[in-house]
């Protein structure tokens, strides 16, 4: 299992990177569209997670070229509840999946056990 995560934040990150590992896989945490772009190229990706509350993400393009890279992996997306816009605008995007902040923090353990 090797999981995508595009965030700024790194302590929640590191968290979330602890779980990957706990389940034998293998995570990379990058904060730019462009090396999420390249670690997707690079190697095959079992789950892409992307921060919506990371600023300048355009999510519509972000899964656009995901897609061609990587057309069978699921991409989750997730922003703080107060923030609906980025929600919508990450399911109007195409994303597989997404979660509240909250809900994303809830259900990762069970999203992961899934893959």
């Amino acid at each position: 299992m090797y999981i995508l995560y595009l965030t700024a934040d790194l302590l929640f990150s590191s968290q979330v990177t602890g779980l990957v590992k706990s389940k034998g896989g293998e995570m990379a945490v990058v904060s730019t569209t462009e090396d999420l772009i390249a670690h997707a190229t690079a190697k095959e990706t079992t789950l892409v997670i992307l921060d919506m509350n990371l600023s300048g993400i355009n999510p519509r393009q972000v899964v656009n070229e995901l897609r061609e890279l990587t057309k069978e992996c699921p991409i989750l997306a997730h922003a703080p509840h107060v923030h609906q816009g980025k929600l919508n605008a990450a399911r109007d995007a195409g994303c597989d999946q997404v979660l509240t902040q909250g809900g994303f923090h809830r259900e990762i353990a069970g999203i992961l056990d899934r893959l």
